[in-house]
């Protein structure tokens, strides 16, 4: 009796759903915020006090999204977990941008954004595979977290038909995603780390690691007193080669100099030749004394 119940059961909740989000969703300012407080209660599997949903946000399958204290959703978010068996978790504090795209995407996934957590415009976190995202993170705008890897070995098959991988992705706490930045499935990055912008991250990365580039290849640690450490001496002592090679090139002038002073020596004998020029001059003199 509970199985046939169970599809009149959810078909009653979407229609509960959608008449509650309809009414309220787009209402502005004090008003809206007030309503939807107080409506959304009936609507969501758990509701923090007081959470500021903005007019223009849209959830599916609210019965299996939950909402902590004192979370900020902004306009133009969607939040999906349509299907069986998902969940939603968003713990206190968390802050949803605007644009951010947030969904389960099948069935048996659950996505979890700990506390104190920022997701800036326009990011993505899909399933299927479960996604936990740590507490204290810093997800820049544009960022893509997708646990799902579509399987494309067989040449005889379409690739929408050979199905899906779904290992998972686990964000540690503290972490920095920088803008553009793409987690695919089956990747952990450990606690601390910092991810910089436009990488893809298809490996594991250490705790408190910093990873650049396609694919995401670490280049330094965080230390206790100072940002980064490894990596960076290494690219500041290649500067000394390029400096000692004008040296060289200074020392070149030496040899061209030296070679004035043969030219200057070379105007002394023709300066030597006016003397017995003139001593010609001094029998021719003499002759005319004797006439």
């Amino acid at each position: 009796m509970n199985l046939d119940s169970a599809p009149f059961t959810s078909q009653r909740s979407y229609r509960q759903e959608a008449l509650i989000t309809t009414l309220v969703g787009w209402v502005p300012l004090s008003p809206g915020f007030v309503l939807r407080q107080r409506l959304y209660q009936s609507i969501f599997a758990k509701l923090g006090s007081p959470v500021f949903i903005r007019p223009g946000a849209e959830f599916v399958g609210a019965d299996c999204i939950e909402i902590g204290n004192r979370v900020s959703i902004q306009r133009g978010v969607r939040v999906d977990s349509k299907g069986r068996n998902n969940r939603i978790s968003l713990a206190d504090r968390v802050h949803l941008d605007r644009g951010v795209d947030i969904r389960t995407t099948g069935d048996n996934c659950q996505i979890e954004i700990g506390e104190h957590t920022a997701v800036n415009p326009y990011t993505c976190i899909h399933g299927p595979g479960p996604i936990t995202i740590g507490k204290d993170c810093l997800i820049a705008s544009h960022v893509g977290i997708y646990a799902n890897n579509h399987i494309f070995a067989d040449q005889n098959h379409k690739i929408r038909e050979q199905g899906l991988t779904c290992e998972g992705i686990v964000i540690g706490d503290d972490c920095w995603l920088g803008t553009g930045v793409k987690v695919v499935d089956g990747v952990t990055i450990g606690q601390g780390s910092v991810i910089g912008a436009g990488a893809v991250v298809t490996k594991d990365i250490p705790p408190y690691s910093i990873a650049v580039g396609v694919p995401a290849k670490v280049v330094g640690q965080r230390s206790i007193d100072i940002g980064t450490v490894t990596k960076m001496a290494p690219e500041t002592t290649k500067v000394v080669p390029e400096t000692t090679k004008v040296v060289p090139e200074t020392t070149k002038v030496v040899p061209e100099t030296t070679k004035v002073v043969p030219e200057t020596t070379k105007v002394v004998p023709e300066t030597t030749k006016v003397v017995p020029e003139i001593t010609k001059m001094v029998p021719e003199s003499s002759c005319a004394i004797r006439s």
